[in-house]
């Protein structure tokens, strides 16, 4: 224990060498981990309201942190240093993912806007926005060529920065939070507040309906071999 508020987010660090787990909390600080003991390593702090996302670089050399302040914050978390801050959203950023190379990442905010960033230069590459409602998640490839973003009351939506283009996928209304690709980045996952799940065929356009839970579905996870998925609910089932 060491957050005297709610926990919004954990991240893993991928260092094995260095084992981290990173929490961020509505008190407005992240906490560093030491997996070994157990116990609190580093605390940083900076953001000015909850922090509500967190990703670790392939390296695990950068921590990324959004919040409620609108910002993005980018840590070392071997010198628990505060390395750059990137400002461009106008609204609570939700959602970050690191690209799997760690060169870039990808926001997504309430203010209806995705962003890719540059890391090495802290600025915006490319950018979508979608009238229909807030981006709630956001969810590189294996590649890190496409974006799947998830959007509040509206249709998700598959972007590729490189060409800007950016078509929907999936259900024409409700909210897709936790999108992720399967490991080929063949199939994209959409859990779904109705109950329901989706597997969207990204080569054939084929769609397939996972139905059971009786409550809102907030997670699906791929197998390594792409032959299950793993979906968990509010109605407290697997």
């Amino acid at each position: 224990r060491g957050h005297t508020s709610r926990v919004g987010d954990v991240a893993f660090s991928p260092n094995r060498e260095d084992p981290l787990l990173a929490s961020g909390s509505s008190d407005r600080s992240i906490i560093l981990w030491d997996l070994e003991t157990m116990s609190p390593r580093e605390t940083l702090l900076g953001h000015r309201s909850m922090v509500i996302s967190l990703d670790f670089g392939p390296e695990g050399t950068t921590l990324a942190s959004s919040s409620y302040d609108h910002s993005i914050r980018l840590w070392d978390p071997r010198a628990g240093t505060l390395e750059r801050i990137l400002e461009g959203h106008s609204a609570i950023v939700d959602t970050i993912d690191i690209a799997p190379d760690g060169s870039r990442l990808a926001s997504g905010s309430r203010d209806h806007k995705a962003f890719l960033w540059d890391l090495t230069r802290g600025s915006v590459v490319s950018s979508i926005e979608i009238p229909e409602g807030p981006i709630i998640g956001v969810s590189f490839d294996s590649r890190g060529e496409r974006i799947a973003c998830g959007v509040a009351g509206g249709r998700s939506r598959l972007w590729t920065p490189e060409t800007g283009e950016h078509r929907p996928v999936g259900p024409a209304s409700g909210s897709t939070y936790w999108l992720s690709f399967s490991p080929r980045s063949s199939l994209l996952g959409l859990p779904r507040a109705d109950g329901t799940a989706r597997l969207v065929d990204l080569e054939r356009g084929a769609e397939k309906v996972l139905r059971g839970h009786r409550g809102e579905v907030n997670m699906l996870r791929f197998s390594p071999d792409e032959r299950h998925c793993v979906t968990s609910s509010d109605d407290g089932s697997i």
